[in-house]
């Protein structure tokens, strides 16, 4: 599995198996970034710009998001030849 960026709000349906799949996903030795938001639901991303904590949640999540992608384009890059 390639790292992974998961994110989760406490009052998200999906919570608990969240929580289970980060588990395995780190005993398998993936590279895990595991956001909780403990005041949002399930749609939280939706709500950016309307609720500050999910706004807070798209910056969080967008910005490692876009590390990663510039990381992985920065080592392709010098692998070219």
């Amino acid at each position: 599995m390639p790292a992974t960026i998961l994110a989760t709000g406490g009052f998200d349906i999906l919570r608990d198996s969240n929580r289970k799949f980060a588990r395995r996903l780190e005993a398998e030795g993936v590279a895990l970034t595991f956001l909780s938001y403990p005041s949002l639901n399930h749609s939280f991303l939706q709500q950016s710009g309307v609720i500050e904590e999910a706004d807070r949640a798209a910056t969080d999540s967008a910005g490692l998001f876009g590390t990663a992608v510039r990381s992985r384009a920065a080592l392709l890059a010098s692998a070219t030849p």
